[in-house]
């Protein structure tokens, strides 16, 4: 499925998938680097080291890119996301004029949105030549590696990679931090549907299908136990999404949905039964939590072929009313996510607690409202602020809008606004192509869970999200052919 834009077409050689190939390991490598140390969590004063290969990568990504196709890069860089993400970059590296922390930290940060800028352009061509489907792959890989570390820090209770959050137990993986897990976990789950639905006959198939039925377990049993309001929101979003829109999202019929819909449920809500046994909670218990999650995971390929078998026999009327009512179900439960939270005192996440830095950040804000105290001041240039309002104090604005105007000034309170109409942009238009829809869950829900939430200092994350961004936008540059000029018409020297 989608396998005919790897073969090479009238006038290339092999060359130019010998430079994909190598042009995608190198976009992975930009993301793994940044995912094995700590999802690339900045700090201020740590050694520029991690900046400078992060952006390494994604300039040899942009060079690969360019002997791709020069053409699709040239209009890369000037497509409305790329823009606002080299506008932002450039502001950052000019910020170190006017700064109040040291000057390394806009200098960090400058060299780091070059890096989403860049990676961002490289996912364009690549989506231009070989569509949108090497990037999926890349999402779901990542998922399922930052979810079975965390996995196995759960199994085990080994912090930092799982600690105890409102006195429950939870994965965090790589990043450290339970919602950002949660939240890339999340943005996996459509392209893991769209990979575990049982479709193929001949073995390669087969493999593929169960293989993305594991990844599918792995993923959906952090989304379970991270007790975290964002992961369990978007999951449930992208669940109706697909329900929706099955040909559009996961090109398949609306019984396979179905089936697979109902695998991430009884999945998830079995994670969250078992591990909520009290023995399971001893910290002596760590072999028979992995053995159990081991078992969940190696079951959801089988539960998935037999709900995809059950579903198939439901009739089409039937269907649409099963999907209308898991659609009204989704919208009651998020509801009840929002005002009450599935964990005692979970909802503060999105709601009281948020209110009091909103507040504080306006306030900061307010202080250099035109040209802002420099990338990585927040805590700084708060503090009294902080003081004077909150009991616990916080290193960042939890909204990326606020934190950049707090940081870069009004400009970048308008280019990180721009960045949402950029993403949603790129989305609607991309909607409904083949492979590019599954990309849309990260496009979206990294800057929506921006709004509540600090993830810019999550490289590993933003990265996939320009990632995901660039896939979304190379969908239209690939609609742009280059125009051929006319040959001019023959004259006889007679005439």
């Amino acid at each position: 499925m989608g396998l005919e834009r790897f073969r090479l077409r009238e006038g290339e050689s092999r060359r130019t998938l010998v430079i994909g190939a190598t042009l995608s390991t190198m976009i992975f490598l930009a993301v793994f680097w940044q995912l094995f140390r700590g999802g690339g969590f900045t700090d201020p004063g740590e050694p520029l080291n991690g900046a400078y290969v992060f952006a390494g990568c994604a300039g040899a990504s942009l060079a690969l890119a360019a002997l791709l196709n020069w053409r699709a890069l040239a209009r890369a860089v000037v497509a409305f996301p790329v823009v606002v993400l080299l506008s932002l970059a450039l502001l950052s590296f000019l910020s170190s004029l006017w700064t109040t922390v040291p000057e390394v930290e806009a200098f960090r940060y400058g060299l780091l949105i070059f890096g989403y800028a860049a990676v961002c352009i490289a996912a364009a061509v690549l989506v231009h030549r070989f569509g949108p489907a090497p990037l999926v792959v890349l999402v779901a890989v990542t998922a399922v590696v930052a979810a079975g570390m965390g996995l196995w820090a759960f199994a085990f209770f080994q912090n930092p990679m799982s600690y105890v959050s409102e006195f429950v137990q939870v994965p965090a993986g790589p990043f450290l931090y339970r919602n950002a897990l949660a939240l890339v976990a999340a943005a996996a789950v459509l392209p893991l549907m769209a990979g575990a639905i049982p479709r193929a006959r001949d073995p390669l198939g087969i493999a593929v299908t169960v293989v993305t039925g594991l990844g599918l377990g792995v993923v959906t049993l952090v989304i379970s136990l991270a007790n975290s309001d964002v992961g369990i929101l978007l999951t449930g979003a992208v669940l109706v999404f697909a329900l929706v829109w099955p040909e559009r999202i996961l090109m398949a019929d609306r019984q396979r949905t179905i089936g697979i819909t109902i695998t991430v449920l009884l999945i998830g809500l079995a994670g969250h039964l078992v591990f909520s046994e009290p023995f399971l909670q001893q910290a002596d218990a760590g072999v028979t939590r992995m053995l159990a999650t081991l078992f969940l995971v190696a079951v959801t390929p089988a539960v998935a072929w037999l709900a995809s078998l059950i579903a198939s026999q439901i009739p089409d009327r039937a269907a649409r009313v099963v999907v209308g009512a898991t659609v009204m179900a989704g919208l009651v439960l998020a509801a009840l996510v929002v005002l009450a939270g599935p964990y005692a005192g979970n909802s503060k996440d999105l709601t009281q607690a948020r209110r009091s830095y909103y507040e504080v950040t306006i306030e900061t804000a307010r202080l250099e409202p035109l040209k802002g105290t420099g990338p990585g001041s927040f805590q700084g240039s708060s503090d009294q602020i902080q003081r004077e309002r909150l009991s616990t104090q916080s290193r960042f604005a939890h909204t990326i809008p606020g934190e950049m105007w707090v940081e870069l000034g009004l400009a970048g309170l308008v280019l990180s606004l721009l960045l949402y109409v950029a993403a949603f942009r790129a989305s609607w238009r991309a909607f409904g192509v083949p492979f590019a829809a599954l990309l849309i869950p990260l496009a979206i829900g990294f800057l929506l869970n921006g709004l509540i939430d600090w993830n810019w200092h999550f490289p590993a994350i933003t990265a996939l999200w320009a990632i995901a961004l660039g896939g979304l936008t190379g969908v239209r540059i690939a609609d742009r052919p280059t125009p051929v000029p006319k040959p001019r018409a023959e004259t006889s020297l007679s005439s």
